[in-house]
C-alpha cells in the first residue's frame, strides 16, 4: 500500500511540475487539409490563451498525433527520429512570434469552449511546408 501512495504522489508531482499538459481530441477532418482538433490545458486552464493552445495543437500534430472516434487514429507528422533532429533546427524560428506557425491555424470567433479551445490546423500545407523545408521527405520521394 505505501508503494502505491509513493508512485501516486510521484506521478502526480511530475504532472504537477510540467508545464505542458494538455488534452487533445480531433473533433473533425474535411478535404480541404483542414483538422479541426479541441485542446484543453490540464493544469492551468484559466490561463490558457488561444496562441498557446494553438501552438500546442500544432505540436500536437506534428510530434503525437491524436484519436477520437470522430477521426479514427492520426499519427504525427515527424515519425522518425531523423524528422524530428531536422525540426529541432528549425523550431525556434517556427514557433517564434512571427514564425510560420500561424500560418497552418484557423480560428473561428467562437472557438473558446468552457475547457479549451477549437483550433484548425490546415495539416496538408503544414506537411508541403515541411516538405519545403527538407524536415520530412515528400510523399512520392521513392515512387
Amino acid at each position: 500500500m505505501k508503494i502505491y501512495y509513493l508512485l501516486m504522489s510521484c506521478f502526480f508531482f511530475s504532472c504537477s511540475a510540467k508545464k505542458e499538459m494538455y488534452q487533445i481530441e480531433c473533433n473533425s477532418l474535411n478535404n480541404e487539409g483542414y483538422v479541426q482538433l479541441r485542446i484543453s490545458n490540464l493544469i492551468n486552464p484559466t490561463d490558457y490563451q488561444i496562441e498557446q493552445a494553438s501552438i500546442d495543437a500544432i505540436k500536437a500534430v506534428l510530434f503525437t498525433g491524436y484519436s477520437s472516434v470522430k477521426c479514427q487514429t492520426q499519427k504525427p507528422i515527424l515519425n522518425t527520429p531523423e524528422e524530428k533532429e531536422n525540426f529541432n533546427k528549425i523550431q525556434s524560428s517556427f514557433f517564434s512570434k512571427k514564425g510560420a506557425w500561424k500560418n497552418f491555424i484557423r480560428n473561428t470567433n467562437n472557438s473558446q469552449t468552457d475547457n479549451g479551445f477549437f483550433i484548425m490546423i490546415n495539416k496538408e500545407h503544414l506537411r508541403i511546408y515541411l516538405e519545403d523545408k527538407a524536415v520530412i521527405k515528400k510523399l512520392t520521394n521513392g515512387f
